[in-house]
C-alpha cells in the first residue's frame, strides 16, 4: 500500500486502513480522485462499509484524527481511568501493554516503567 501511496503526501496507509487528510473539501475531492485512480489502476478495491469520507474527524488505530492532528480516543482514555491495579504477571502485562500504547504521550514512560519491565522479567 506504501507503494501506491508514495506520491501522495496527503494519504497515508496503515496495514489496510488509510486516511487522506486536505485542507479544504475541495482539495479533498481532488485527493480522493487521485487516491481512486492510483488503487483503480492497481486493482485494489475499497470497502464501503469502512469508507468514511468528508468527515472532518475520524477514528483511527485509537486515534481521533482531525485537521489539527492526533488525540486519544475517549475510550482509551477511559479504559486507563478505569484500569485495575495489577496483582500478578498476567495483570502487568495487560497494564503495560495499554500504558504503552500511549508512550510517545507520556515523558519519560521509559524511565517510569522501567522496574515495571524489570519485575515482568523476574517474575
Amino acid at each position: 500500500m506504501d507503494e501506491f501511496l508514495r506520491d501522495m503526501p496527503f494519504a497515508h496507509a496503515y496495514i489496510d486502513d488509510m486516511v487522506v487528510g486536505s485542507a479544504t473539501l475541495e482539495e479533498h475531492e481532488s485527493h480522493l480522485r487521485q487516491l481512486f485512480s492510483i488503487l483503480d489502476s492497481k486493482r485494489v478495491s475499497l470497502a464501503p462499509d469502512k469508507a468514511f469520507i468528508g468527515y472532518p474527524c475520524v477514528r483511527l488505530l485509537g486515534q481521533m484524527v482531525d485537521g489539527v492532528g492526533f488525540t486519544t480516543d475517549a475510550e482509551r482514555i477511559a479504559a486507563l481511568k478505569n484500569i485495575v491495579k495489577p496483582v500478578d504477571a498476567a495483570g502487568l502485562e495487560k497494564y503495560l501493554s495499554l500504558t504503552g500504547y500511549l508512550r510517545s504521550k507520556i515523558p519519560y514512560y521509559g524511565a517510569i516503567t522501567e522496574p515495571l519491565h524489570a519485575a515482568k522479567i523476574d517474575a
